[in-house]
């Protein structure tokens, strides 16, 4: 099974920034070290990160700091998101060369509220995200925005300055914990995956744990659980299988154990799932999903922007 350790992000044309929409089913953990916001224009995204998971619904905001490890799910229903990724070189302080910022930027959880916020972010992010839906966007107006955002981020956000230990590579956790999820990944349909990892590491039960909810918010049980979800989901979409071989191949030893974790995690039993996939995709097919999608993500970003300037009336 693949998996994406580090992502390398390409801005194209020397641009500091890489802006897209698009509708997230599910991305495996990875990490990059551009700065990632999110904002939500529809439905519902589950993002597992450190110190754990966040729910995203539509109209929320949230930033991804450089170098943090993610992963990002859907939820029931379909969902637009407008994501714009940073070139971590727009935040370099000679002044502080050994350390970097670390924003907090999420309007889904409470607390550290921006001085300014979070509608201001939202119209700002935007106001990007139009411009990059024309056919030439205007790269001065892009740059104007960029900038207003990075020096809002310094003025209104709480931040931190997280120092490079000259002892210890901050990657090298990094590079663990990267081991740590392709080995579950790889052997998510063993039944004894969990004490292998264990001797296989030479860590214990409760080191690893402190581990994985430090940097993923998972534990490792939970970790191994969405990896056998995950490929239940695709089997489910992809396959003509049973629903009990289906149970077996992804690493459940009884079909009503499948089933219970299965509506736990996902709100609807397998055959429930696969009679609603099954008629999501044929009515996206049907309908030209994806050109009616972006249509509608530029309506969404037009609403936000609107609704930001009417406030300022």
């Amino acid at each position: 099974m693949c998996s994406y350790i580090y992502e390398a992000i390409e801005h194209g044309n020397n641009r500091p920034l890489k802006v897209f929409v698009t509708s997230i089913d599910h991305s495996k953990f990875h990490w990059h070290y551009d700065y990632e916001l999110i904002l939500v224009l529809k439905g519902e995204v589950l993002i597992n990160t450190s110190p754990g998971q966040t729910l995203l619904r539509e109209g929320d905001i949230f930033l991804l700091n450089s170098k943090m490890v993610h992963e990002l799910q859907r939820m029931e229903q379909p969902n637009i998101c407008l994501f714009i990724q940073l070139n971590q070189n727009l935040f370099l302080d000679t002044k502080n060369v050994s350390g970097s910022y670390f924003f907090y930027l999420n309007s889904a959880q409470k607390g550290k509220y921006p001085k300014n916020g979070f509608e201001h972010y939202k119209a700002l992010a935007s106001r990007i995200g139009l411009e990059y839906q024309k056919e030439t966007p205007n790269m001065y107006r892009v740059n104007s925005y960029i900038y207003t955002l990075l020096a809002d981020f310094f003025d209104y956000l709480i931040y931190d300055i997280r120092q490079t230990s000259s002892v210890m590579n901050p990657l090298e956790d990094i590079e663990l914990l990267m081991q740590v999820i392709n080995y579950i990944q790889d052997r998510f349909k063993e039944e004894d995956v969990l004490d292998t990892l264990y001797r296989s590491f030479g860590m214990g039960e409760k080191t690893l744990y402190r581990f994985l909810k430090k940097y993923i918010g998972l534990s490792p049980k939970a970790l191994l659980m969405e990896n056998r979800i995950q490929a239940a989901k695709e089997m489910l979409h992809f396959s003509n299988k049973t629903v009990p071989y289906i149970a077996a191949e992804c690493g459940f030893k009884a079909e009503n154990t499948f089933y219970r974790v299965f509506k736990k995690e996902v709100g609807v039993t397998p055959n429930e799932y696969r009679q609603k996939d099954v008629s999501e995709k044929s009515d996206s097919e049907i309908k030209g999903y994806l050109q009616f999608k972006m249509g509608e993500a530029v309506c969404l970003l037009k609403k936000i922007v609107k609704e930001k300037n009417d406030y300022e009336v």
